[in-house]
């Protein structure tokens, strides 16, 4: 059972990255709004292996959506047999090809740190 939120941080290429990982369940939305004070950018994690995720994946996007900010998407347990392909992921998540999507392996160091250099690249050169 999810009580609460992750929490780290990182000091990559010169910035100090505080991250903040959030439930997806939705008894935790109310968080989401709070925490945007202070966000430059949003790595939203979905997993490959379940299409029946990607509505409540939209959900979170539009809580996202008030708040003009990167986002990537980083598509977990790309080494697993039978997971969406790219098309089925965009269309789910009703996103275009602006956002980036990221097929990866969170147990894979060089996955994620990718992911989060792709973030740290698009923070900025963001037009806020």
């Amino acid at each position: 059972t999810t009580v609460a939120m992750d929490f780290g941080l990182l000091h990559w290429k010169g910035f100090d990255i505080t991250l903040y990982g959030t439930p997806g369940q939705p008894r935790f939305d109310l968080l989401i709004p709070r925490m945007f004070k202070h966000t430059m950018g949003v790595i939203l994690l979905i997993d490959v292996t379940k299409p029946q995720l990607l509505s409540r994946a939209k959900e979170m996007i539009r809580l996202f959506a008030d708040h003009r900010m990167p986002m990537v998407i980083a598509a977990n347990k790309k080494d697993l047999q039978g997971g969406m392909e790219e098309k089925e992921i965009r269309t789910g998540l009703g996103v275009q090809d602006d956002i980036p999507l990221f097929f990866i392996s969170a147990t894979r160091q060089s996955d994620v740190r990718f992911v989060v250099e792709s973030l740290v690249n698009s923070i900025t050169q963001f037009p806020y």
